[in-house]
Parts: structure tokens; sequence; C-alpha cells
């Protein structure tokens, strides 16, 4: 973090003591505070009494708060976005103020290595969301979202720059590419727009681990929530329960024809899955587990 004058000449500058931390994006509050969008290291060694060459530095998605007069962070909240296993893995790369000006809105990337993940092993080793999250004043988690782009590549999600739409609800950029040598590469930009909770697929707020119990059981009436439906390009899935890393979402046309099928979903991440290639027409979408079938819903394909 520096400061400079009118002619860019350097003021002061502060760095990080331990080497392991990374600023992205602030938002200056006053004259004296910055609020501080980072990705917060941290070493791990396996064994844990190894020598350094053995260890690797991990990071989580983190917020702090930064007293500009005195250099110190009044307060530091590592808001993990998946489980810190790969390294230069989580981090928020932008913030802003939410609408109410009750905290603050932040985006960035997750990583997490799925359990039965081999070193030798490339396809659908891990996972990489774009997140959203939302942070009280003090710090704390208020939410956060996972999204997950669904095309002929494997992507990795990040989310770069949040901005306040109109219509009171919040836009996200960013990009999704194929970090995987020897495959097929690919990138596509990313334009990523959700309400005010930072959902997609309306009523996610009320689906997740905390909220949960506060349901009757007909407001969980399925394993996953589409939207929107009619779907013309995409159709975004919420996943809202818990599931095997073998789950499958079917796609079957009114003949009972199975069209594709989707498998390695998390629970309360969205899936944007492309829909623009199949005819227009009514469809079935199945989740099953095994032998067991978790949810179906009625879709419509508009072109």
């Amino acid at each position: 973090i520096f400061e400079t004058d009118g002619d860019g000449n350097l003021l002061w500058e502060w760095r990080s003591p331990d080497r392991s931390e990374r600023a992205y994006a602030g938002v200056l509050e006053n004259d004296s505070i910055l609020v501080v969008a980072a990705g917060l290291g941290f070493e791990e060694c396996i064994p844990p009494d190894s020598k350094l060459t053995s260890c690797k530095l991990l990071f989580d998605g983190g917020v702090y708060k930064f007293n500009l007069k005195s250099r110190q962070k009044i307060w530091e909240s590592s808001l993990s976005c998946g489980p810190p296993s790969i390294p230069l893995g989580n981090s928020y790369l932008d913030i802003i103020p939410s609408m109410e000006k009750d905290g603050y809105i932040v985006c960035g990337v997750g990583n997490e290595v799925f359990p039965d993940c081999r070193i030798d092993t490339v396809d659908k080793c891990w996972s990489s969301p774009g997140i959203i999250a939302k942070i009280s004043n003090e710090g704390d988690s208020l939410w956060s979202r996972k999204y997950f782009g669904v095309t002929d590549i494997y992507e990795s999600n990040i989310l770069y720059d949040a901005e306040i739409t109109p219509d009171s609800g919040y836009s996200f950029v960013g990009e999704a590419f194929n970090p995987w040598p020897g495959q097929t590469q690919g990138q596509h930009g990313w334009l990523l727009m959700t309400d005010r909770y930072g959902c997609l697929v309306p009523g996610c707020h009320l689906i997740s681990s905390t909220a949960e119990e506060d349901l009757s059981p007909s407001d969980i009436s399925s394993s996953f929530k589409i939207h929107p439906n009619p779907a013309t390009d995409i159709m975004n899935v919420l996943i809202t329960s818990e599931m095997s890393r073998e789950a499958r979402l079917h796609l079957f046309d009114q003949s009972g024809h199975e069209m594709d099928s989707w498998t390695d979903f998390e629970k309360d991440a969205t899936y944007m899955i492309p829909v623009h290639q199949f005819p227009a027409g009514m469809y079935i979408l199945t989740m099953t587990d095994g032998s067991k079938i978790l949810g179906t819903e009625k879709l419509i394909i508009q072109n």
C-alpha cells in the first residue's frame, strides 16, 4: 500500500511483514481508513517439520481494514473461497461498498481440490469457481456465492471487477479459461449480473446451510432450481442439497431421449450451462445420484 502526491512522487509505502499477502483493490472510507480486498497467505509443510523446500504457500480470500496514518491493520478477516489447497489459489480481487452501505461486496476466485485428485490426473482434478461475497463493516462474513461456467472446456472462473447496477443489483466482469496444458485451450469473457443478494437464481439466499432450517419442506422441492425458465442461451442451475461427486444432471426431450448430461456439483453453487444448441421445445431435467432420483424439473428452451 502506498501514497503519492499529485505529481506521482512517493510519499510513503507499507509492505506486509511476512511476505505472504497480496493486495488487489481498496475502498477509501475517509482520509485515514482503507478497506482492502486481498489474498492472505499461509505456509503449509508436509510433514509439518519438513524443510522449507517441502513447503508451499496457500491463500485464503481476505479483507482487512487499514489505518493510513498509523500504517496498521485495524482488523483482518479471512474469508475462504474454498479449502485452500492450491498455491496462489483463493483471492478477492475487487471490493465495493454494498448498496445498503452496511458492508462491502467482494469478488474473486476460489480453488478447491477434489478428494480423489492425483498429481498425474488433469480431468476434473480441482474446481475454480468465481466467488462473490458480502462482509459487514466489522469484517464478518454475511454471505458468499460460487459460480461455475459449464462449456466445452474445463474452466477456471475468475471475477475481477464489481459494480452496483441501476436496478438494485450487482454486475461483475471476469474471464473463464482452461488452465490445463495439453487440453483444448479456450477463453471466454464473462459478464455476470445478480440481484442484491448475489443470486442468479432468485431466492438463492434462502437456500443455504444457515437459512435452510427456517424453510418449510415445500420450499425445497428438489435438489436443484433453474432460472430463467423459459431459457434461450443459458440455464442457471442452483444446487440446493448435498450430493456425491457421481451425481448427474440429465436433460431429456419429450420422447425420453437423453440430450446431454453434466456432473461434479456442489451444494449452494450455481452452474451456468449453455442450452442454445438444443432445439426449441419442452425438456425434462432430472438429477440422479446412482440409482436415486434427487429431483426433476421441466425446462422450456426458446430460440
